[in-house]
């Protein structure tokens, strides 16, 4: 796709530029799917943040903060990535089981 950018108002003569299409809406059903696998392969705690994130993004409030309580309890407490998710998960989760 392209626009016609006049180059000036007097003029009626313009410059094509092409325009890149608009970005389409993360899918984070397979981003979930793709770190779930490479959990399953290698169980990296970061990826456990990943696929929390993608949960919470897909509304399913539940699941992400198991998983996220996971990562923390897989942490190391002094870390402050730790200590920043464990306050998110205070927040985010103080009425979820």
């Amino acid at each position: 796709m392209s626009v016609v950018v006049p180059i000036s108002e007097s003029v009626s003569v313009g410059v094509v530029v092409p325009v890149a299409p608009a970005p389409s809406a993360p899918d984070y059903s397979r981003a979930r799917g793709q770190f779930q696998a490479a959990y399953d392969l290698y169980p990296e705690r970061a990826l456990l943040f990943n696929i929390a994130s993608c949960d919470l993004r897909m509304g399913d409030t539940a699941r992400a903060c198991g998983l996220f309580r996971k990562y923390v309890a897989e942490s190391d407490p002094g870390d402050q990535r730790t200590q920043d998710v464990q306050q998110q998960v205070a927040t985010r989760c103080k009425n979820i089981p």
